[in-house]
């Protein structure tokens, strides 16, 4: 296979690679399990602990051994939890099943969008990458969306079912990744050694206070809207929607998405530099804030601000983050954003978890909304003084 190839391949990669057809039915899963709320969420914030661990080392195996060896294996191990998922019971078996994946998505995680950023620097269309990784993103959700619409039709017959088929689907993206071309990145001098690339990726980060914040707004933002993505189910139980509607109302949500991460681009020029970032907050503020005090079946449709968000929000970050880094550390670099991603989930999870056992679902929204809000007035007040800062550094004589 051609580089060339490599970009249709990671659409298809991208199009079984989220094909969760337990989606619209994950939370009723887990119930089915007799596991709480807190308990379902702790077993996300462990799945992300584990990312937490080994997001870096397995960044740097994409930079130091191949990206396409890093994805392929990664792939696999994905595939094996939603195996093993396939046949849990219990929360001890569904914790192991969250390691195993757990380790396969960090290894894939940063190594995807840095294969890709690579192939299109070989044949010299690298300015394309946010049309690419745009387009591939629309792929992914539309795998989500046609499992998920699948998936509630399958959950309203065998909850157990909807794990095997996304197993099935797992496997495919493992036998897609096997084709992939390692794309060939210029290293000015020697190849650094496999710790030096970890301590040196750090050390650009913490030197970079522009790539500092923008991997730390990124990863708080992206956490809050984790947390939010898993009380779909419950806002839908609570304005009585039957089971059987929830694939159709994922797909129709998954559209919004699918539509936003096509046109990412224009969305950014149309807001602008600054105002994109602040769009982005906004579209976890409001849904969170109006759902936790309209408890109607119409205000489901305030889940499309949600929707927007995983469209349009991997795009701006990853292509604002590549743009500042070199390629030989980009999966590195990558995965060091997307470390802090599952870092704040899994300090966030059990939280919130714990707030909607204990109290109830709309407590548990407005506080989402709420802490998203005064996050964001902290972070805009911490951009404004970088970039006042770089302007008085530019013009000092």
């Amino acid at each position: 296979m051609s580089i060339k190839s490599n970009i249709t391949l990671y659409y298809l990669f991208n199009l079984f690679r989220q094909s969760f057809f337990f989606a619209p039915v994950v939370v009723l899963f887990f119930q089915a399990n007799n596991l709480s709320m807190t308990e379902i969420l702790l077993l996300q914030s462990i799945y992300s602990i584990a990312i937490v661990l080994l997001e870096v080392p397995t960044g740097a195996i994409g930079d130091y051994f191949g990206k396409k060896i890093s994805i392929s294996i990664g792939a696999f191990l994905f595939f094996l939890g939603l195996s093993i998922y396939s046949i849990g019971t219990s929360f001890t078996i569904f914790l192991i099943a969250e390691l195993v994946a757990g380790i396969g998505s960090s290894l894939i995680s940063g190594s995807d969008s840095a294969l890709i950023h690579g192939s299109l620097k070989n044949i010299g269309k690298e300015k394309d990458y946010k049309k690419v990784e745009g387009t591939a993103n629309s792929f992914l959700l539309t795998g989500f969306l046609i499992a998920g619409l699948i998936g509630g039709y399958i959950g309203g017959y065998s909850l157990r079912l909807t794990m095997i088929c996304s197993a099935v689907s797992a496997f495919i993206v493992f036998i897609i990744s096997l084709f992939f071309t390692e794309p060939k990145i210029k290293v000015e001098g020697e190849k650094e050694a496999y710790k030096e690339l970890i301590i040196n990726s750090i050390e650009i980060v913490r030197e970079n206070k522009l790539l500092l914040w923008l991997i730390f707004y990124s990863a708080i933002l992206t956490a809050f809207a984790y947390v939010l993505g898993w009380y779909y189910q419950l806002f839908f139980i609570k304005v009585n929607i039957d089971v059987v509607y929830f694939g159709w109302l994922y797909a129709l949500l998954g559209i919004i998405a699918i539509v936003s991460s096509k046109y990412t681009h224009q969305i950014e020029i149309f807001f602008g530099n600054k105002g994109s970032l602040i769009l982005l907050s906004s579209l976890i503020i409001i849904p969170s804030i109006l759902l936790g005090k309209i408890a109607s079946i119409f205000a489901v449709s305030l889940f499309a601000f949600h929707q927007i968000f995983r469209g349009i929000s991997k795009v701006i970050f990853n292509e604002r983050i590549l743009s500042v880094i070199p390629s030989s550390k980009s999966a590195t670099i990558l995965s060091i954003n997307n470390l802090g991603n599952r870092f704040f989930f899994a300090l966030l999870g059990p939280i919130f978890g714990y707030l909607t056992d204990a109290y109830s679902l709309e407590i548990t929204l407005l506080s989402l909304g709420i802490s998203v809000f005064s996050i964001s007035i902290i972070m805009v007040v911490i951009y404004n003084y970088i970039l006042n800062k770089s302007i008085s550094k530019s013009q000092a004589p």
